[in-house]
């Protein structure tokens, strides 16, 4: 039995990881003040309080010194708070009334974008003070990369391809910069890496993303020893990895060392992911009313989203579905196996146009191994 998942997750047990910039140049006690409070409201949820503070915070050091680094680190500290809120509404999403959902849904999008606005214009005071190499620099370019590719907002396929080229850019940047700098095993370049080999997970380039938690293990064991739980995520993420390119000796040798550190059993819990991105070529399930699948089906814009769909349509027209289908991939790409996991009566037609479908293969070091993961097809009941 293949293993059956793992959540890759990292965050600083800290708020500063969050708000690094907090202190930096802020020493007037009015300043000092400010931020305490930005860090206690946040540390409470009240997330509304602490961004008009922290917006407060901005309007004085963009008063005092416009278009300076400082003003550019309050500008981040604030596109954090929004960040950190429009997560916090998403992952809470199911726990609020079916009527409230909606405007939800608008301000958790309109959140992000209010962060990714003011990251840019941190970056561009940095780049205007010749300070684009700066830590503080690439912390807000980590920030950006990591909105942009987390909060997709898109109509067609030529967006959210330049959306997803962005984020890639920027980490990419982050690294070098941190290279260029000097800079080895800090906080910020194991974040980069995780969050960097997360986004190429979450479009199963997983060719990418290996080395990536590959080198976070490598660089977290040479700062804080081989016995350390800051090792975890990047084992966690060459768990799935392993998992998901159907290795479970590799992947259960990675669990065990896990173990070792805690000390406890590893809980997971497999969640194979969507091969779309993979794709050349899903076929179509013959039945009526299937919606053809194509690059963006599951990225989908914030105007067509199933859940707002479910909301606004008008009752007797329709209800969306989704049939999913666990598939194994061989070596050259085609599907060896396809077992529909949602029960229904289009079962064989699902599983049927799972095995017509092509994808392309996993190949690291010149060595091909299969994929496991899973297929979604959605169709339209009246």
């Amino acid at each position: 039995m293949p293993i059956r998942s793992l959540t890759l997750t990292f965050s600083f047990s800290f708020v500063l990881a969050c708000f690094p910039f907090l202190a930096a140049g802020q020493g007037k006690p009015e300043m000092v003040e400010l931020n305490q409070q930005i860090v206690a409201l946040y540390q409470q949820g009240k997330f509304d309080a602490a961004i008009s503070i922290a917006e407060k915070v901005v309007a004085i050091e963009s008063k005092n010194a416009k278009n300076s680094e400082i003003h550019a680190m309050a500008l981040t500290n604030l596109a954090q708070l929004y960040k950190e809120k429009s997560k916090m509404l998403r992952s809470n999403m199911d726990r609020i009334p079916q009527k409230d959902r909606f405007a939800a849904f608008q301000t958790f999008r309109d959140s992000a974008e209010r962060a990714k606005k003011y990251l840019r214009e941190a970056l561009e005071i940095f780049r205007s003070n010749n300070a684009e190499d700066s830590i503080a620099a690439a912390g807000a370019k980590n920030e950006l990369a990591w909105l942009v590719f987390n909060f997709l907002v898109t109509d067609s396929i030529a967006q959210s391809r330049e959306q997803i080229d962005e984020a890639e850019k920027l980490y990419t940047e982050v690294l070098a910069s941190e290279e260029r700098l000097g800079t080895t095993a800090t906080d910020l370049q194991l974040r980069t890496l995780q969050d960097f080999a997360d986004f190429y997970v979450k479009y199963v380039n997983f060719e990418k993303a290996l080395p990536l938690y590959e080198r976070y293990v490598t660089i977290a064991e040479g700062k804080y020893g081989p016995q350390s739980k800051e090792i975890i995520p990047g084992l966690r993420g060459l768990v799935n990895i392993y998992a998901f390119t159907d290795r479970e000796s590799g992947a259960r040798t990675f669990l065990s060392r896990i173990q070792a550190i805690t000390g406890q059993p590893e809980k997971y819990a497999v969640t194979y992911l969507p091969l779309t991105a993979r794709s050349r070529g899903i076929a179509k399930v013959k039945a009526n009313d299937f919606i053809p699948m194509n690059f963006t089906d599951q990225y989908r814009s914030f105007s067509q989203t199933r859940q707002q769909e479910s909301l606004i349509s008008p009752p007797g027209q329709y209800k969306e579905k989704s049939l999913e289908v666990e598939v194994l991939v061989n070596e050259e790409g085609d599907v060896i196996e396809a077992k529909a996991v949602t029960v229904s009566k289009f079962q064989n037609q699902v599983e049927e146009a799972a095995l017509a479908s092509k994808f392309r293969p996993f190949v690291y070091n010149g060595v091909p191994h299969k994929l496991r993961g899973k297929l979604v097809f959605r169709y339209r009941e009246y």
